[in-house]
This record gives structure tokens, sequence and C-alpha cells, in this order.
């Protein structure tokens, strides 16, 4: 078979672009000077000594002559027409960006600010694409578009690609699509936090907020596509998400549940550090009830309304806007359902599932820290996080939201409160009234008819169940109880006056019958105050 021959492009000097012209340069000077040094000619040249080599080896190999006897050398480079390009069509960058572009207007239609990230599309859409992720992102920067969070050097670059190509003749959903990304381009904003915490231990500073956001968009249980809070706890030391909650607003309740879900896990930390909302920050003192509970449980809390005074937490939320709305969204494309969210209690059920991926895809972990949470003594309910309230016992019962209460334990029965005391109630996390005494919780009922009576808080009183025995015991006490030996005596004296000796005789034995059934309610009593119910004290 006959060599195909290689057709050779004579051009002049002026026409060759930087990558030629550079090597003409070296060529030329190495061509003058063959039999100089390696090292000499690259110190000349500012290039490696293995250039200088393969380039003298192309000289003393090259056996192409022109017709004046001159040696021909290739300037030009190997892959000028690019054959891998022709490999990926255009359309399918156009498409791919499309689609982003589309699923953005869906999930986050009203904050121009977040976007998706070029990553997680790539991730869950590789097997589509059928291309490297630098292929991925360098087509999409040549077509215009580029990632909400891309450099502005690159930024830039796509700018005035887009608009060149505006300026073309495109049908409408092309150029609707350019103009979207422009958009995109000008609106896009990157807040930088710098990391001043990372010699911290693992435990010893959290720092908590929260953040409305739009995860899901517009779905069956969500038509507006209306936001939600969500509540993040952040170790500093570490930047892991440490738990997360939703709900519809930004309240006490939300920020107890997420602390009940770290100290329950985690343990109680060394300092956590919040905004100046009224639920942690309250005047000069800090007298909020959340500033005491976490202050009795010997951790200290500090407010400001300076973003950088916790600035692991504000960049998590960035992440989180970034990277979770295409995560629930994600099975649309995979079919895979683990991760679907749609409403305020997938997310709830799902937030230990959705901090593990969190943690795992952007490596936070306490790898090379010590950690410093301290063990929550539950026999004292340090591991829930519980506001207290504390009220004044009057009959037995206390007053508060304009209501009577009264504490009873598990089995239903009513625990007894001196009067006068001072006792303490509490609300914990899911917003329910309860008591607090003997290193226990009692359920907080409010007291109607016959369980307030007068015989009923006697019984209460000298710590006997509320049984009708007790309460028979209770009428009859109230009736029998100034009737002591001492006066049957007095009575016998008076009686022995009396003539008649058959009205005395009747007298004396009613009294010792009295005085009978007055023993035996006694021991009756004392069988039944061995099943007592104990008292409340704090």
């Amino acid at each position: 078979m006959k060599k195909k021959t290689e057709k050779i492009r004579y051009i002049s000097i002026k026409d060759l672009n930087w990558y030629e012209s550079v090597r003409y340069q070296k060529f030329k000077y190495i061509s003058k000077h063959i039999n100089d040094t390696n090292e000499f000619l690259a110190y000349r040249l500012s290039c490696s000594i293995r250039t200088i080599s393969r380039i003298r080896k192309e000289i003393k190999e090259s056996e192409k002559y022109n017709d004046n006897g001159k040696q021909i050398l290739k300037v030009s480079h190997g892959n000028k027409s690019n054959n891998y390009r022709k490999k990926y069509e255009d359309k399918i960058f156009l498409e791919a960006n499309k689609e982003i572009l589309n699923v953005e207007k869906e999930i986050i239609p009203e904050d121009p600010n977040n976007h998706l990230s070029y990553k997680n599309y790539f991730n869950i859409n590789k097997n589509n694409l059928n291309c490297s992720r630098s292929t991925f992102y360098r087509r999409s920067n040549e077509l215009g578009f580029c990632s909400g969070y891309a450099k502005s050097k690159t930024k830039k670059k796509c700018k005035e690609i887009l608009k060149e190509k505006l300026k073309l003749k495109n049908d409408k959903i092309i150029k609707m699509l350019y103009t979207y990304n422009m958009k995109k381009i000008e609106n896009s904003k990157v807040s930088v936090y710098q990391n001043k915490a990372q010699f911290l231990e693992f435990g010893q500073q959290l720092q908590v907020d929260g953040c409305f956001h739009s995860l899901w968009g517009k779905t069956k249980n969500n038509k507006k596509g209306e936001k939600v809070c969500i509540y993040s706890c952040v170790d500093a030391g570490t930047g892991m998400v440490l738990a997360l909650h939703a709900e519809k607003q930004e309240t006490t309740v939300g920020y107890q549940k997420l602390l009940d879900k770290v100290f329950d896990k985690y343990g109680l930390p060394q300092t956590i550090r919040s905004d100046c909302r009224t639920t942690m920050y309250s005047g000069e003192n800090n007298e909020t009830p959340f500033a005491k509970a976490l202050f009795a449980k010997g951790i200290e809390l500090s407010s400001s309304t300076n973003p950088k005074f916790k600035p692991h937490v504000e960049r998590g939320f960035d992440t989180m806007q970034n990277n979770l709305p295409f995560l629930f969204n994600a099975w649309k494309i995979n079919k895979e359902e683990k991760y679907k969210v749609s409403s305020i209690d997938e997310f709830n059920k799902k937030s230990e599932l959705i901090t593990n991926w969190y943690n795992s895809e952007f490596k936070k972990n306490s790898k090379g820290k010590i950690n410093v949470f301290r063990e929550p003594d539950r026999s004292r309910n340090e591991h829930l996080m519980l506001l207290k309230i504390e009220r004044k016992v009057y009959s037995g019962i206390v007053k508060f939201d304009n209501k009577y209460w009264a504490p009873f334990d598990k089995n239903g029965n009513r625990v007894y409160m001196e009067n006068k005391d001072k006792v303490s109630l509490v609300r914990d996390g899911n917003n329910k009234l309860l008591f607090s005494g003997n290193g226990k919780l009692y359920e907080a009922k409010q007291p109607n008819g016959k369980e307030i009576t007068p015989h009923e808080i006697w019984a209460i009183k000298h710590g006997c169940q509320t049984s009708p025995e007790v309460i028979r015991l209770a009428k009859i006490y109230a009736i029998n109880s100034s009737f002591t030996s001492h006066n049957i005596d007095k009575i016998e004296r008076v009686v022995s006056k009396v003539d008649d000796e058959n009205t005395r005789k009747e007298v004396v034995n009613m009294l010792e019958n009295i005085s009978k059934q007055l023993k035996e309610l006694r021991e009756e009593y004392k069988k039944i105050k061995k099943d007592s119910i104990e008292r409340l004290s704090i």
C-alpha cells in the first residue's frame, strides 16, 4: 500500500497564531545553536530541558525538504482540527442547560439569587450525558452558560458570548434561554465567610439559626411554592450539621425541638452562638427563659446581629439552598425516592437522613478533633430543652394562662402540692405544659368538677389516694376531727349528774360506739396511707 502523502500548508509569519509563533521562534533559535547544550538552550528560551530534547529530535528526524533544499518543520498544533470536539454536539449541552434552568424556575421561582450547581446536576444525570464533568463545564461555558457560583472571570467570558449570541436571529425558545441565563449571571452573588474556628474542638462552639428557604417548589401541599423556615445547628470546629428541623414560622418551639435532637444525640456543648432574636436575647441581662434554661445546663449563650458572628451556619444555609432543592427533586430524573421530600412533615421525618447526606457529601466529620460534649444527666432531664415558668400554689393548684392546673402522675393520680409553695411549670419541645419536680416530669391537667372538692384536697394534703373510701374518711374526719377522748371524759362528767340512770347509760354507750368507730377509721386510714402518692417539690 502506498503511504498517504501529507499536504503541506505554507503560510507567512504574519499569519501564525500565538502557539505557532512561539514554536517557530524555538525552532529557529535551536537550529542556529544546535551544538549548544540542552541546559543552556532551556535557560535562553525559558522552557524545560525536556522540551528542548523533543524539538532537537523533531529537527533531526524531519526528512521533508522544499525545492530549494531547505528543511520543512511543522509548527502547527497536532490537534488543530480538534477531532474530539466533534464527538459531542452543541445540542446536547444546550438541552442540558435548558433542563437546569427549567428546574430552577420550578423549584425556586421567586428567588433569583439561589441556583443549582452544575456538580449536583452532573452527578445525577451523568449517565445520560456520557461525557466527563470537565467537558460538560467547558462546553457549557463556550455556549455562554455557567453556574451562578462560577468565578467572576468565567462569568465575564460567558456574558460576552451571550451578548454576541443575542444579536443573532435565534428562535424564541433559545433566545429566552440566553436571556434568562444572562439575568442569572448578572444577579448571582457569592457571599464569602472566613473560617476562624478551625482550632475549636468538637462541641466547643455551636451556631444556631433559622432561615426561610424554598426547597420543593410548587406541590400539592404547597401550591403557592411558599418558603419554609429551616432551623440548623452547626458545629463551628468541624463544620458538621448536627441537626435540622422545619416549621412554617421561626418560633421558640422550633429552636427547642432543634436543641432536643442535639442534646439527646451528642450531649451538652460549651457555648452556643445565635442572632439577637427575642427567643435568645432580650436586654443587657439576657434574662429570656431560653437563656436561663441554657445557663442552668452550664451552656454559655452569646448573641450578635452581625452574620459574621456565626459564619458556619450562614454558609451552611447557602449550601443547603443550592443543593437540597435538587436533591429533593432528583427522583424525577433517577427515579430514586429515598430523598424525595415535598412537605414539612416529610422533611422532619427524614431530617437525620438529610443531615447524614450533607455531612457525607461535603466531607464534614469530627476526625482529628477532641469531643468536648458533656453527657447530660437524664435523671434531671438535662437532655431536654425545657423552658421553666415559676408559679405559687394556692389550694393545691396553680394559675397559668388564665387557667388552673394541677400535676398528675403516669397512672393518672393527682400529686400533692403544699399551699404557698413555689413550683415549676415547663414547656417541652412539643409545646406541652408539664410540672417539674422530684427529678421527674408530671402531666399538667385542669382539674374540674369532683376533682377539686374540699374533701379531695384534704385527701391529697394527707398524702392519700383520692378513692371513694378516702373521701368517706375525709367527710367523717371533717365532722369529728375535734371529738377527742378528753371531750368524751367531759361529757361523761356532765352525764353523771343526770338522775335517770337509763338515759345516762344510753349516752355513755353512744359515746363509746363513736370512739370505737373513730379508732376503726384511724386504723383504716393508716392502711390506706401506705398507698399514698408523692408530694411535689422542686
